[in-house]
């Protein structure tokens, strides 16, 4: 093919959308997106190219070092382990220079470089005052040179080997903006944070949480680790549910909304917390739930809500005497239990999400609480028996048999923590304990299994006088792993995909596991959630874009993934309504209804974790939204003034001037795929030569002018004009479609 300008509309549409399904773990990869392979190049913040062999810059980073050392005293004065600023997150050696580097590149990998500069002139609050006087001094450029070598280093194994440009304030803004509030900024607010630096930069992601989108942010992260809303979908305890408490609801008609609201217990309860700035260790220790018009009801609350509303209240309906297979007191009276609340632990989602029985006897839910809270897989704490005869103890082994105790010293006195708490889910079933009919019958007078550890964490029993649930919520938030397992229970929220395990390139693990501990270390002075979350997404690993040198080896980089993920049906849907006001499905959202499995979600109970990387299927879908949304969202936007647009803010229906077309592409890049590109770019250039082809097919097709000629164009969505007398509404519909179905798009 001879020249871009003999290329045929079709051709040129699928290299302007071209779509790597084999995206690399950065946002896409080199050049991924068809569009703009350059991307990213635009933010004067960014590190610079090296443009050095890796000798040439180990040996630049060695002078830079030697230079900055001499002035850095009074650093490593404090900055020591046993020092004044022993117990913050950047601890130096004044006689380990190789300690001291990796040091300086983690707490800038981290934190941000800006952060640290900042520092060293007092701004924001720094204990040691300011100690390199000003921006201007020498002893502030020499660190700041040797914090850009370090960012920008290509030699594999040395520190701070980040080897990404560094995407722009604007464009990591856009994207916290998507995932915390579920809309799109506007241009203008996005482009006034182009320079921001660090400190505004993080100020602004906190504005953004409040509000119902950072709400269902919360509750969509919460529910992608707890599968909360397995009740949904599954019958799985809902029929106990149902026997305990839902003779307290005015009609049994409403047993859907009772397990749609039991679902979102837990998640409210989490939102609750944050949303209201408390302390993140409120979720386990909360001596109270979030219950709805009907789960209140069900709880025997009084509080008479209204539909919608959630508020915190004390469960006082359980009533053991609804079902002839429940246990009973001696009387046979009916009685109502008083609850002990501990956080999410004692809800009917979480624990009917992890039932028992009378052989797990709470194991299940001993292991996940760990896992959840605690960031601690007890599965892989220690390594698996491989021989028969290490296992071939008949005397109860998780008791006495070493390969068994390994694991069971750990999680039994846990388990036993849950005792109250029946295969079925409810408290005290039989009226003062939970145990199964046999045992009890075999052992009376007891409250847990005596061939058992006794309720407990670690070495401590729960005191005779606490309630055992209660008293290990309180364990486990004084547990100095309850922030690290915070960090690891909001990292698929934030970063789109799990923590790394062992099979992972060593300088990934590393570099993620100190990452980890140092946004620990930071969340623990103050436990507040929101804090966590801006600290997440002003790192590097958060906000690194495109890699440096293509002929790096990925497994020689610290940063694993870094801007852009795939985003959820949600997020899409979220996108595309704030992008254009539209809704595919309208008011039932195919996007979480009809296409919510084919498009990678989780149903929580046979698929647990939602797809992180596009397959053909999840593409095909996105297509489809595209083309059902596209040709309407062009429509809807013309039949709106200027000033009213969200998309076509510098053309008219019949604009034909160049010009005036090439800026409209401009704020379309931006808008539809958070890239900043200029009116001469090859891109735009691309996309400008696309709207000629598209305009040109559309004429040669003849007949009438209206846009819907050949083609579906549902405008009952909006109900714009389908009139398009100057052929231009259709090449913007091909625009619009090109983009929704880029990878820039898909993934953000």
């Amino acid at each position: 093919m001879e020249g871009g300008d003999t290329m045929n509309f079709v051709t040129r549409f699928f290299a302007i959308n071209l779509v790597a399904l084999t995206l690399t773990a950065c946002g896409g990869g080199e050049g991924a997106g068809g569009i703009d392979a350059g991307a990213n190049n635009n933010n004067p913040n960014s590190t610079p190219q090296p443009g050095q062999n890796n000798k040439t810059n180990s040996q630049a980073v060695t002078a830079a070092y030697n230079n900055a050392k001499s002035n850095m005293a009074a650093c490593f004065g404090c900055h020591i382990a046993g020092g004044i600023a022993g117990g913050t997150n950047l601890i130096l050696d004044i006689n380990n220079d190789s300690f001291t580097l990796n040091a300086l590149a983690s707490y800038s990998s981290t934190f941000g470089r800006d952060t640290l500069l900042s520092k060293t002139v007092g701004q924001p609050f720094h204990a040691g005052g300011n100690v390199f006087g000003s921006r201007t001094s020498q002893a502030y450029l020499d660190l700041e040179q040797l914090l850009i070598l370090l960012e920008t280093s290509q030699q594999a194994g040395q520190p701070g080997n980040l080897a990404f440009t560094i995407e722009s304030p604007s464009q990591t803004f856009r994207r916290a903006s998507l995932y915390l509030t579920g809309t799109v900024p506007g241009r203008g607010q996005v482009l006034s944070l182009q320079n921001a630096s660090d400190e505004a930069l993080r100020s602004q992601i906190l504005g953004l949480m409040n509000g119902e989108g950072f709400k269902n942010f919360l509750k969509n992260g919460a529910n992608a680790r707890l599968n909360s809303r397995h009740l949904i979908t599954s019958t799985q305890g809902v029929a106990f549910y149902n026997k305990y408490y839902l003779p307290n609801t005015d009609s049994a008609g409403n047993r859907n909304t009772v397990r749609r609201d039991l679902a979102e217990e837990p998640l409210e309860i989490i939102a609750n917390v944050v949303m209201n700035d408390r302390p993140y260790s409120e979720i386990l220790t909360a001596n109270y739930t979030m219950v709805s018009q009907y789960t209140d009801e069900s709880y025997n609350t009084g509080l008479n809500l209204a539909p919608g509303e959630w508020r915190q209240a004390q469960n006082r309906g359980q009533d053991v005497k609804t079902s002839a297979s429940f246990f009973r007191d001696a009387t046979g009276a009916s009685r109502i239990t008083d609850f002990p609340h501990a956080g999410v632990l004692s809800t009917w989602a979480y624990l009917s999400k992890y039932p028992t029985t009378a052989t797990n006897r709470n194991r299940a839910r001993a292991r996940w609480t760990m896992q959840h809270f605690l960031g601690f897989d007890i599965e892989k704490s220690a390594t698996r028996a491989i021989s028969i005869t290490d296992v071939a103890d008949e005397v109860n082994p998780t008791m006495n048999n070493p390969a068994c105790t390994v694991c069971h010293q750990t999680m039994d006195p846990i388990s036993g923590a849950f005792k109250f708490f029946h295969e079925r889910v409810g408290y005290k079933a039989s009226g003062t304990d939970s145990l199964d009919r046999r045992y009890r019958s075999r052992n009376p007078g007891v409250d847990w299994y005596q061939n058992m550890r006794p309720a407990g964490y670690g070495s401590s029993q729960v005191p005779s006088n606490a309630d055992p649930l209660q008293w290990l919520a309180q364990r486990i938030v004084e547990d100095n792993r309850f922030a690290i397992g915070a960090v690891k229970f909001w990292w698929f929220a934030v970063f789109g995909e799990d923590v790394l395990d062992e099979s992972a390139p060593r300088a990934q693990l590393e570099a993620q596991a100190a990452l980890i501990t140092a946004l620990a270390n930071s969340f623990r002075q103050n436990l507040n959630l929101k804090e966590l979350l801006a600290d997440m997404m002003m790192t590097r690993t958060f906000r690194a874009s495109k890699k440096i040198d293509g002929s790096l080896d990925d497994n020689l980089l610290t940063v694993h993934m870094g801007a852009r993920r795939l985003l959820t049906g949600y997020e899409l849907k979220q996108k595309t309504q704030s992008l254009t006001g539209l809704v595919w499905g309208r008011t039932r959202p195919s996007l979480e209804r009809e296409y919510k499995l084919l498009y990678g979600g989780a149903n929580d109970v046979t698929i647990e974790r939602r797809a992180t990387t596009m397959s053909s299927m999840m593409y095909r879908v996105a297509e489809r939204h595209a083309y059902n949304i596209g040709c309407a969202a062009v429509l809807l936007d013309f039949s709106l003034t200027q000033s009213q647009r969200r998309l076509f803010t510098e053309v008219e229906n019949n604009t034909l001037n160049e010009t005036a077309i090439r800026n409209q592409i401009v704020v379309l890049y931006e808008r539809m795929l958070n890239r900043l590109v200029t009116i001469n770019s090859t891109e735009v250039n691309q996309a400008y030569q696309l709207f000629l082809d598209l305009r040109q097919a559309r004429i040669n097709l003849g007949g009438s002018t209206r846009i819907n000629e050949g083609i579906r164009c549902d405008n009952r969505m909006d109900g714009g004009s389908l009139n398009d007398p100057s052929f231009v509404l259709s090449p913007w519909r091909g625009m619009i479609i090109a983009m929704m179905t880029d990878p820039d798009y898909l993934y953000e």
